[in-house]
Formats: structure tokens, sequence, C-alpha cells
């Protein structure tokens, strides 16, 4: 059987449904993203296999090892847009939770 997300069965279904069931589907969905998200933050093992990642690349990128993978060092500036452009791209989503939560 196919597995779908709530909001894909809201939108395949909608028309089983009254509008102020929706609403309040809706309203659960949202709810449980909010709950991952905190599940994810609590989450050691994610937390220390992410730290270990960037461990890996950096020691890639800053050791000997770049010669053989053919890689130049990062500058003190492009790490800094590297993070940025990291951080917005995954934040923004969070935003717009937040403002569907607060309507």
């Amino acid at each position: 059987k196919e597995v779908i997300s709530m909001r894909e069965f809201l939108d395949k279904y909608s028309q089983c449904f009254d509008e102020e069931t929706i609403e309040e589907l809706n309203k659960k969905t949202e709810e449980m993203s909010y709950c991952d998200f905190e599940k994810l933050v609590k989450d050691k093992v994610l937390i220390f296999i992410t730290f270990a990642i960037i461990i890996i690349f950096m020691t890639i990128i800053y050791s000997p090892l770049n010669e053989i993978f053919k890689l130049h060092f990062l500058t003190f500036t492009q790490l800094l847009l590297v993070v940025l452009i990291s951080f917005i791209s995954v934040i923004w989503y969070d935003f717009v939770k937040l403002i569907k939560r607060n309507k």
C-alpha cells in the first residue's frame, strides 16, 4: 500500500470532509510537525551524526586528504556563506509553519 502524508491525504480526499474537519486536521498536522521538530532537537544520535559529518568534512578539507580529493581550502568568508545559505535553506519552512499556526 502507498503511504502518503496527511497533507496529501487531505488534498486527495478533501471533498469527503466539511471545512471544519479539514481545518481541524490541518491544525493537527501542524502540531505533529512541531512535535517532530522538538523530537529532532532532543535526538542526541542525530546531533552526534550531524557534528560527526561536519568534523569529517572539515578533516577532509583542511588536512592532507584535500590533495587526494583535489580540494582547496575554504576562506573564512566562504565558510560563513556556506553556514548562512544552509541556515536559510532550512529555517524558512519553520517560519512558514509558525505563521500558519498563528493564523
